[in-house]
């Protein structure tokens, strides 16, 4: 194999790559190659599979199959429920669409047709469970959820199409992808339990006898397809100093893929949290006190610093939980969260703003007794507005015990949050934690990318992407929506894959200030590169400042610094470099270490008021960043 031919030339590393990328993808079996390799199967039912399978897309879900099992079904005389496992919301909308709109299914008499999955609303999901009169059949079109969560007590037919929709990532490209995979054998058999609880029932998995035998017994744990950031955090208080994260995570049972763990160790390096020998830091060390990821836990931690930390700890429990949003099912109520967003996100061009103010107008309305009411009216999960609220709690209540927030005086909820009405600010911190998720605008080819990906769109649930109208196509929408925009960086929550693009959920736009301050490693002592551009025959200006408790001497000052005329090119970390002129560079070099030594020192003493020159340092950040935003 191609793992062998590397270990033979001592590649150790090239090995587990390869091997890591295998072992994600082993389940990954065409239904054509099992079918013929098969010897279960006779040569007239190789045929009529081999025949399906040239007329259909394997990788997708057969509604049209599904349709005509339900009509068969139905067709006969036993009366019951149907419940249809389908894999995600689209599937089932297009389903309850499909059924709605046809002659079998259309009379709302003879048929109910309900939907069930965790993001719909409550009063949706209720319907699945009430009993019919007689001569009315239920349809449930539902996801996994169905499984093990619930039980309806009056299904007796279950259809199973045998798919799941699954989280996975990619350590590679450092993507998420939400895929449509074959169900594990221990899933098939809960969704089968589903059938007939309360009487004789009937299951239909919609996948080969061949493909069946082929399931794996369980599904994927989480460890071998999520990132691990928090998990390796974690586990370097529990190894030895002398024992890497990989070495200990080996001892797992079923450990972690080799690229995953490579890629969160890398990845809390670049936030500091490790060091390059891989030894927690201070900041790594705060980091695993709090009760969530660590870049949820840094951008929290700015918070502090910049003092706006209501609400980044708000859009942090919506990052560590969910979008609080409901999915509709009518076309009229997409519109009209569609227009609620708008509204709430004016021209900030902000995901994150329209889910803070959301959860101010819950709290008042929570306050005053009507928080029901409220999300019914926009759109809001109920349960998960409650959980936002009680982990805002848990987390304040954390940073009370870690020092960082105090009952009166400095550092008081009153003295944290002197700029949290200042979204440039909250924007820095939200910044600081989730690099290095940031996508630039390249503006000659009016596109978005990263150092890795090249063809990156707006996922249609941000804001900043506004259909435009349908005369236009998707790519033409979505180009329109690029050029709009009036910065050249959006960080962002999630990014995802999906056929040959990929794209980025929950962004915001950012000054190139704001990235020039807050990407990167903030902590560590760094050298930011400053050359010419290759055009220009002038010296290459670089600027280095060592970062201590003593950094605010006077050697970091700029002044002495030669003044050249011609531009040149700061890299700040990977792919973030501007082409500014000289000086300019110098002063927000200049600026990055203040900051540094500002936020070192308070880390290190949470409880100490800042002094005279932290809060100078503290106020002309907060001027230079609220100009910067004026300006976009």
């Amino acid at each position: 194999t191609a793992a062998d031919w590397a270990r033979n030339w001592n590649h150790e590393e090239v090995a587990q790559f390869i091997e890591s990328y295998g072992s994600q993808r082993a389940n990954q079996v065409d239904d054509v190659i099992l079918e013929q390799q098969s010897e279960q199967l006779n040569n007239e039912s190789k045929e009529l599979l081999s025949l399906y399978h040239k007329t259909f897309d394997d990788d997708k879900v057969d509604l049209a199959l599904i349709f005509n099992l339900l009509k068969y079904i139905c067709g006969s005389d036993t009366s019951g429920a149907v419940l249809v496992f389908l894999p995600g919301y689209d599937d089932i909308i297009t389903l309850k669409d499909q059924l709605s709109s046809s002659k079998e299914f259309g009379n709302t008499r003879m048929f109910h047709i309900c939907c069930l999955h965790s993001a719909m609303q409550p009063s949706e999901q209720k319907k699945a469970f009430r009993k019919m009169s007689e001569g009315t059949r239920k349809i449930i079109l539902s996801t996994n959820i169905a499984e093990t969560s619930v039980t309806i007590d009056d299904v007796v037919y279950v259809i199973d199409s045998a798919k799941v929709k699954e989280k996975s990532f990619d350590a590679l490209s450092s993507v998420s992808a939400l895929e449509t995979v074959w169900i594990s054998k221990a899933s098939a058999v809960q969704r089968h339990g589903r059938a007939g609880r309360c009487s004789p029932g009937v299951c239909y998995h919609l996948c080969s006898r061949v493909r069946y035998d082929s399931l794996q017994d369980f599904q994927i744990p989480e460890l071998l397809r999520f990132p691990l950031q928090e998990l390796c955090l974690h586990t370097k208080l529990l190894a030895g100093p002398t024992t890497s994260i990989a070495d200990f995570l080996s001892r797992a049972p079923e450990p972690p893929p080799y690229l995953v763990l490579r890629n969160a160790v890398e990845t809390l390096k670049a936030m500091d949290a490790l060091d390059q020998w891989e030894d927690l830091t201070d900041l790594g060390r705060l980091l695993a006190e709090l009760p969530v990821e660590p870049r949820l836990g840094k951008m929290i931690l700015f918070s502090i610093v910049l003092k706006c930390l209501d609400p980044v700890v708000v859009l942090a429990c919506a990052m560590a939980y969910k979008d609080p949003f409901i999915l509709p099912i009518d076309s009229a109520d997409k519109h009209s969260l569609a227009q609620l967003k708008k509204r709430l996100v004016g021209q900030s061009y902000s995901d994150q703003l329209v889910v803070l103010k959301i959860f101010r107008g819950w709290q008042k309305a929570h306050g005053d007794g009507w928080d029901k009411n409220y999300c019914k009216k926009n759109f809001l999960s109920p349960g998960t507005m409650e959980m936002m609220a009680g982990m805002r709690s848990l987390i304040l209540g954390q940073l009370k015990t870690m020092g960082f927030v105090r009952q009166r005086g400095s550092s008081d909820m009153r003295d944290l949050n002197t700029n949290s009405g200042n979204w440039a600010i909250v924007k820095a911190a939200l910044c600081a934690g989730l690099y290095p998720n940031l996508v630039y605008v390249d503006r000659k080819a009016n596109k978005l990318a990263t150092k890795k990906e090249k063809k990156i769109r707006l996922h249609h649930s941000t804001t900043l992407f506004t259909t435009a109208e349908s005369k236009k196509s998707l790519a033409k929408s979505h180009a329109a929506a690029i050029e709009k925009l009036p910065a050249e960086w959006l960080f962002y929550e999630e990014m995802s894959r999906a056929a040959y693009f990929v794209h980025v959920k929950s962004c915001s736009l950012v000054s190139p200030l704001t990235v020039a301050l807050f990407s990167g490693p903030c902590l560590s002592s760094d050298k930011i590169d400053a050359r010419p551009e290759a055009t220009h025959g002038n010296r290459a200006v670089t600027y280095e400042g060592v970062l201590s408790e003593s950094s605010d001497s006077e050697s970091e000052s700029p002044g002495n610094e030669e003044s050249v005329k011609n531009t040149v090119l700061m890299k700040i970390h990977d792919f973030v470099q501007f082409n500014e002129k000289p000086e300019l560079v110098l002063l927000v070099q200049y600026l990055r270490h203040k900051l540094q030594a500002l936020v070192v020192r308070r880390l290190k003493s949470p409880s100490r008021p800042l002094s005279q020159v932290d809060e100078t340092v503290l106020r002309t950040i907060v001027n230079v960043l609220t100009i910067q935003e004026e300006a976009l």
